[in-house]
């Protein structure tokens, strides 16, 4: 729903999808109202948010060499336990604004069921910059405290992109990026992921559109 009907309360919704991200925030009401109109009872703004260059995704394998080019995100076995980055920019959320909710989307790219257990942070910095092929370019960013785990279902059917493919609520990961005081509107966001086991989600370079 576009209106949750409380007064004074603004809420955004940013879906970040990959992953894409939906992140719901809490802020201004006249800043809700530019993303969902001028009705008394429209206080919801939805902000969604794509991977937008073949460098905004990227995986790092154990041995800290970087791939900026595959065609799928392997979450995270791939030979060995990789570091997983995803950028995202222009997130329209001003700097201290409350997210409610926040998840990341993915397609599958393979199907897969191994048992998965994965670690979701954000790049603890003001505006992160895209992925580099440098040796622990992804590993070596400094993360966020606030952290998500998440043991997604068997993912059976190629090309799927539903609530088996859907992150945990990760509002507390995003919350302590925006929070920090030189974040402004429009900045760049990245997220992380570790862990152990294999999903296998579609890449930019894979499909962009999917990505």
């Amino acid at each position: 729903s576009r209106g949750t009907g409380l007064a004074r309360r603004a809420t955004a919704y940013v879906v970040l999808a990959a992953a894409l991200l939906l992140l719901s925030g809490l802020g201004a009401r006249s800043w809700a109202e530019d993303r969902v109109g001028k009705a008394e009872d429209l206080d919801t703004a939805i902000i969604e948010v794509r991977v937008a260059a073949s460098s905004d995704d990227a995986e790092e394998a154990a041995d800290g060499k970087v791939d900026l080019s595959s065609s799928d995100l392997e979450l995270v076995f791939e030979r060995s336990l990789q570091t997983v980055g995803m950028r995202f920019n222009g997130i329209e959320l001003p700097q201290g604004v409350e997210i409610v909710n926040a998840y990341l989307q993915f397609q599958v790219d393979e199907t897969t069921s191994d048992a998965t257990s994965l670690t979701i942070r954000g790049q603890d910095v003001d505006h992160a910059a895209t992925f580099a092929a440098s040796n622990g370019d992804i590993s070596s960013r400094p993360r966020t405290a606030a952290s998500v785990s998440w043991s997604p279902a068997p993912w059976p059917t190629r090309g799927e992109a539903g609530p088996d493919q859907r992150s945990p609520n990760i509002a507390s990961v995003i919350q302590e990026v925006v929070d920090r005081p030189g974040w402004s509107s429009g900045n760049s966001l990245a997220i992380i992921v570790t862990g152990t086991g294999k999903r296998v989600a579609e890449a930019y370079d894979g499909d962009s559109a999917g990505a």
